[in-house]
């Protein structure tokens, strides 16, 4: 990936949606970022425009990331897309990580437990 124009964060906590932020912006200046609190949220945000990359959290009030996962893969490929999917985590246990990685997530980044 070599330009981030578009970013979605997907996260419902404000402290780490903060975090992630100050991270986009500092490693993709001028890059438009969506912040969405829940699956809903982001769906729609998805319909309107795939995203270059999107920072998922795998808890959220309304579902998991994970089925997040699974529609920007599959929408990834339907557009030929080059959109990368990180999951932002707390759980760095085996399993978590490797359920996103084979669902279609390009990484993960963990987060700190508030």
């Amino acid at each position: 990936m070599t330009e981030v124009r578009h970013c979605l964060i997907v996260e419902d906590h404000a402290h780490a949606r903060r975090w992630l932020r100050t991270a986009v912006e500092a490693a993709f200046p001028g890059a438009e970022i969506r912040e969405v609190d829940s699956v809903a949220d982001a769906l729609a945000a998805m319909d309107a425009a795939l995203p270059d990359l999107a920072l998922v959290d795998l808890r959220l009030p309304d579902g998991t990331g994970h089925t997040l996962i699974e529609a920007l893969d599959a929408r990834r490929q339907e557009q030929a897309a080059e959109t990368k999917i990180v999951v932002s985590t707390v759980m760095n246990d085996d399993e978590t990580v490797f359920a996103a990685l084979r669902q279609g997530a390009d990484g993960y980044v963990l987060k700190e437990e508030e």
